[in-house]
């Protein structure tokens, strides 16, 4: 949480099972089968849905004991399914989260001014680990890295990302044209950017970058602007999946980079078609590097300090809600990154709109447990 030198540690072990282990592998299967899916139903169905697609009414995954069951027609299945895949996870890490060991450290969490880092084994990366109940209890942001040697080797002194020094992609060959859904208008990547950059509370003074609206971006000037970086922050924002390529971005030193959000994932028919074009001179491997898990661990192994990034395929207006509270928090709030990922989560309204008291709703888990962040959780902006 405050670097090495503060930092706890918990460490427990329990037996897996040959059951623990084929749940585990069914598990993997099934998310990753559900992922393959989201990316081909979401595009259209979140154009036709509207903001209002991507919120429910009723109890959050969980907290059902306490609240009354959700029958809201809004649910989709997609996302019953990922409420089923919390249940199993959480059901599956029980006996971990009853340790001695494991209870004791997050009890004494709880409500500390720090931040909870999460080493998972690869095969967990793909579950979502951080909506268990006994993550959520200790009220505090949360983040993911690979490995106790990759956390220790962050700049724990360098938690702190100069807004002057940040840099931005949107939707490098404007590729957004707007909602499928004539009935449901939405703002385009490049009309939702051009708010934030207009408004101080929003983090206005990013100067340095490049837009589809001017030209279609090229591999070099992305690459530039983030081996330019000093002690500053990198923002993909568009349809499809952020650039660089695998392989050059595996190539790059990007040490200057303290956070790198990544919000992509997002699909429309131009990109769609774009990356079916290109399908045929990838290989199996290139294919692999375009993964959630991989792009994360690239960026990381480029030396950037924190990465947010979608886990799997999302909306558009997913993505503005995310950035409208992820700069919010991070620039006028003065919340870590974790902590303006945990407002996110807790969005109860659509964009633009005032809560309803009387039929109160919260993000659906497919979207509100989409983001993740690797790296340090404790990261400002200033």
């Amino acid at each position: 949480d405050g670097g090495p030198a503060e930092a706890r540690a918990a460490v427990s072990r329990v037996q897996l099972t040959s059951e623990a282990q084929s749940e585990l592998d069914d598990l993997a299967k099934a998310t990753a089968q559900w992922r393959k899916t989201a990316e081909r139903q979401l595009m259209r169905y979140a154009d036709d849905a509207g903001p209002e697609g991507d919120f429910v009414g009723g109890a959050a995954p969980g907290d059902e004991e306490n609240a009354e069951p959700n029958t809201d027609e809004n649910k989709d299945a997609l996302d019953a399914d990922m409420e089923s895949f919390l249940q199993r996870t959480q059901k599956w890490l029980a006996p971990l989260f009853a340790t001695r060991q494991m209870s004791g450290a997050l009890r004494a969490l709880q409500g500390e001014p720090a931040g909870l880092v999460l080493l998972l084994d690869p095969m967990l990366h793909s579950l979502p680990v951080e909506a268990c109940k006994e993550i959520r209890d200790t009220h505090l942001g949360v983040s993911r890295d690979f490995s106790i040697h990759a956390l220790y080797s962050r700049n724990a002194g360098a938690a702190v990302c100069e807004a002057g020094d940040t840099a931005f992609v949107v939707d490098p060959r404007r590729e957004d044209t707007g909602s499928s859904c004539t009935d449901k208008p939405r703002p385009t990547v490049l009309e939702n950017f051009a708010r934030y950059r207009e408004n101080p509370k929003h983090m206005g003074n990013y100067q340095e970058g490049v837009a589809g609206d001017d030209h279609i971006a090229k591999d070099d000037e992305v690459q530039e602007l983030l081996q330019s970086r000093k002690s500053g922050g990198y923002v993909f924002y568009g349809p499809g999946r952020a650039g660089p390529p695998a392989a050059t971005l595996a190539t790059l030193s990007c040490e200057g980079v303290r956070m790198a959000l990544i919000i992509d994932r997002a699909d429309s028919d131009l990109t769609q078609r774009r990356r079916s074009k290109q399908a045929s001179a990838k290989t199996k491997t290139d294919f692999m590097l375009e993964g959630p898990l991989e792009t994360a661990a690239l960026y990381c192994l480029a030396g950037a300090g924190s990465v947010l990034m979608n886990q799997w395929a999302t909306s558009f207006h997913a993505n503005r809600l995310l950035l409208d509270e992820v700069f919010a928090g991070i620039g006028e709030g003065g919340l870590t990154l974790a902590e303006a990922l945990q407002r996110f989560g807790a969005a109860d309204a659509v964009p633009g709109e005032e809560v309803d008291e009387d039929a109160p709703k919260r993000l659906k888990s497919r979207v509100s447990l989409c983001p993740a962040l690797y790296g340090l959780p404790t990261i400002k902006m200033k």
